[in-house]
């Protein structure tokens, strides 16, 4: 019902503990970033994210604008993409991870978070809860870029929808 550009990456990712906190940062640095840009564009942007391990393991994210954008809009998300693969600011990375451990602290204190982690741990193998706080400090900002990378050398696929007149 409005017009929107939206862009879609993905990239195969070892589904690792350190890979798994480090795509939820790095999908906050995106957002972030994309907010930065398009601040007083008159432009909604909303940033989701999925990670996956079957058919593999893979990590994407969807990039909504919405408001009067076009192709320059689509190109200066990718720009922003390729910025964030070559600088992290230190300080929001700090920031971020404090973010991430509280709200783990908090989901972890709901028994429909462990519902959903305990099949996962014991079915899939992977742990993400174990030990999660020193796992999200012990996150790097080569390992936030690093991703990013991935994104950029992934797949893609953007779209400009077009309010029907």
């Amino acid at each position: 019902k409005r017009n929107a550009s939206v862009v879609a990456v993905s990239g195969m990712l070892r589904m690792t503990a350190s890979n798994y906190f480090a795509t939820e940062i790095a999908a906050m640095v995106l957002e972030r970033a994309l907010k930065e840009r398009f601040a007083g564009r008159n432009l909604s942007v909303n940033v989701s994210y999925s990670r996956s391990i079957y058919p593999d393991e893979r990590f994407s994210v969807f990039v909504a604008l919405e408001g009067m954008c076009g192709h320059d809009e689509v190109m200066a998300v990718r720009r922003v993409l390729a910025d964030c693969s070559r600088k992290l600011d230190q300080n929001l990375l700090k920031v971020l991870k404090e973010y991430l451990k509280n709200t783990y602290a908090l989901r972890m204190q709901s028994p429909g978070y462990w519902l959903r982690e305990i099949p996962l741990r014991h079915l899939e193998g992977k742990d993400f809860t174990s030990g999660c706080a020193a796992k999200i400090d012990a996150l790097t900002e080569g390992q936030i870029m690093s991703i990013f990378t991935t994104l950029e050398k992934g797949a893609g696929v953007e779209y400009i929808i077009k309010e029907k007149q």
